[in-house]
């Protein structure tokens, strides 16, 4: 089934961006690709809102709102699975050595709770069909603006 997924890269790994999404580009067609300057507290609350209230709720809005990020959108059969097998998993450390957060990015979940911060995983990917659907719904006003 033809499926649309989003990507975005965090402020922290935009340097990457081109190598990361060119990864990306390999098993879907790059439909969008969107440079947000400053990502406003309304977008990543909606965005996250499935964690408000948790306690590392707080370190999301310091890591995301006021920072550029890349938004990216994909389509292709599959697109949403296998950008996340592609992507890897939300640690870096327990993500597989082909995957890009791991080849990536250096942080740790259990690095970051102990420092009260938001793991540095560089690029987020939507987990399946729903949060696809929800998180391009989100961010969908930018895609009328490129």
């Amino acid at each position: 089934m033809v499926e649309r997924t989003l990507v975005f890269i965090r402020h922290t790994h935009l340097d990457r961006a081109d190598e990361m999404l060119g990864e990306i580009d390999q098993v879907g067609i790059r439909m969008r690709t969107i440079l947000v300057d400053s990502a406003e507290e309304m977008d990543i609350r909606e965005h996250y809102a499935e964690h408000e209230g948790k306690f590392f709720f707080p370190w999301i809005l310091e890591h995301h709102v006021g920072k550029p990020l890349l938004l990216a959108v994909y389509d292709g059969f599959g697109v949403i699975q296998t950008v996340a097998d592609l992507v890897g998993t939300t640690d870096p450390v327990n993500a597989l050595p082909h995957t890009i957060r791991h080849r990536y990015c250096t942080d740790s979940q259990e690095v970051a709770m102990r420092e009260k911060r938001f793991v540095e995983n560089g690029i987020h990917r939507s987990a399946d069909w729903n949060s696809a659907r929800y998180e391009l719904g989100v961010w969908y006003p930018y895609h009328l603006l490129s």
